[in-house]
């Protein structure tokens, strides 16, 4: 029988609920590694658990574990792209739409 190896394996086991202070909006909005995106290429690569389009590329231990879609991709990391200007108070995260249109960031997706 041949040996090779066919995968990473994801198990998560400090989720981010079980700390006793949360995270800053920026911290996840804007880190590509929380969202599951990784360190980078190479051998970072080996950090992410999906890819942009929200392909798994890990195994995950627990049944209904994912990574986020290409829909919820784009809408958190929109989120992060505002962060930049408006305070994580701002009044435009209470009714946060997807399709709101930036005046300074006219390239938003």
């Amino acid at each position: 029988m041949a040996r090779y190896f066919e995968s990473i394996t994801f198990a998560q086991i400090e989720p981010h609920s079980t700390q006793r202070k949360g995270r800053s909006c920026k911290d996840c909005h804007q880190n590509p590694k929380v969202v599951g995106l990784g360190y980078g290429e190479g051998l970072d690569r080996l950090t992410r658990v999906g890819d942009r389009e929200g392909r798994a590329l890990v195994r995950f231990n627990r049944e209904g574990l994912r990574p986020f879609t290409k829909e919820e991709l784009d809408r958190i990391l929109k989120v992060g792209l505002c962060l930049s200007c408006h305070g994580e108070r701002d009044r435009i995260f209470k009714n946060w739409r997807s399709a709101l249109q930036c005046p300074e960031l006219k390239t938003l997706p």
